[in-house]
């Protein structure tokens, strides 16, 4: 579990290690976004590489995601949609094997991180 590039840590191990990681929460995942001075650094490639590499549904993997919708986390939503697709398209189950939740009024930070700490942990783990 990891929150912003820490997020993309944690799924870039579900990824690579699927024998060692069977679970992953990202919270506030930072996924590169367009850069006005550097237009070619895009999420894309990002999201493109993780869903070539995230094991296949129906094999006990569990995948959680969110966003806030302010500060920094105000500009995730398009990419974070694009993610959903991807795992809807690998066929995962949403809420059984894969979720995405939204916090409206919530930042990009610590304080908002440990707030919800209880909602990836029960997902990922049950009560």
């Amino acid at each position: 579990m990891g929150s912003s590039m820490g997020g993309l840590i944690s799924l870039y191990g579900l990824c690579i290690y699927p024998e060692f990681f069977s679970k992953a929460a990202c919270l506030s995942t930072h996924y590169p976004r367009p850069n006005l001075k550097k237009a070619y650094i895009t999420s894309d490639p990002f999201i493109s590489y993780f869903t070539n590499y995230i094991p296949s549904s129906n094999s006990g993997y569990k995948l959680y995601f969110d966003y806030e919708t302010k500060t920094l986390d105000s500009l995730y939503h398009p990419y974070q949609a694009r993610m959903d697709k991807e795992l809807k398209l690998k066929n995962y189950s949403k809420k059984n094997e894969w979720i995405t939740n939204r916090y409206e009024g919530y930042a990009h930070s610590e304080i908002y991180w440990r707030k919800r700490l209880s909602d990836p942990l029960l997902f990922l783990f049950g009560k």
